[in-house]
């Protein structure tokens, strides 16, 4: 291998990296913004929410939600293209495709707080029939979005180790 195409790798897989932390932080600050909306609606539980809370929570949730998508769509384009890389020979490394099906596996419990965030919204919305379990997601909203938030952390130590190796 000659040292011009090494240079090449390392630029590509330096960009990967980057893409892996972009994610990574984009995937904190969609968090930070349900637990400041999911704060909101604890302080709220025994009035629920006007019509116009409701909107501005949704339309914040729609947006998480259109982050979300291009984020996995990002995710699973840099899976693909590794184990492509792996299949032609290019490069001998699954440390792409094993770091992004974990950054998928935090996306989607990341997905999961946007729905019961969503759940919460519909139950405290004034004349809700929905069944009132907001106690109950607000609960597992706490519980998951504690461990949630170390496992992105713990992930972002990893990405940012071999970024600086």
């Amino acid at each position: 291998m000659d040292i011009s195409n090494s240079s090449v790798q390392e630029n590509e897989q330096e960009s990967k990296l980057r893409v892996l932390q972009e994610v990574l932080v984009g995937q904190r600050d969609d968090l930070s913004l349900l637990c400041s909306i999911i704060e909101y609606l604890k302080s709220h539980k025994s009035v629920g929410l006007d019509n116009q809370d409701t909107k501005k929570f949704t339309e914040k949730i729609q947006v998480l939600k259109l982050r979300q998508r291009n984020r996995y769509e990002l995710i699973d384009k840099e899976i693909n293209e590794n184990l492509f890389e792996i299949k032609t020979g290019k490069v001998d490394s699954r440390l792409f495709a094993g770091y992004g099906k974990e950054i998928r596996k935090l996306e989607s419990g990341l997905r999961t707080l946007i729905l019961f965030t969503c759940d919460v919204i519909e139950m405290m919305t004034l004349g809700s029939t929905v069944e009132d379990r907001v106690n109950d997601r607000i609960y597992y909203f706490d519980k998951r979005s504690i461990s949630l938030e170390n496992e992105m952390l713990a992930m972002q130590g990893k990405v940012t180790t071999i970024y600086n190796n």
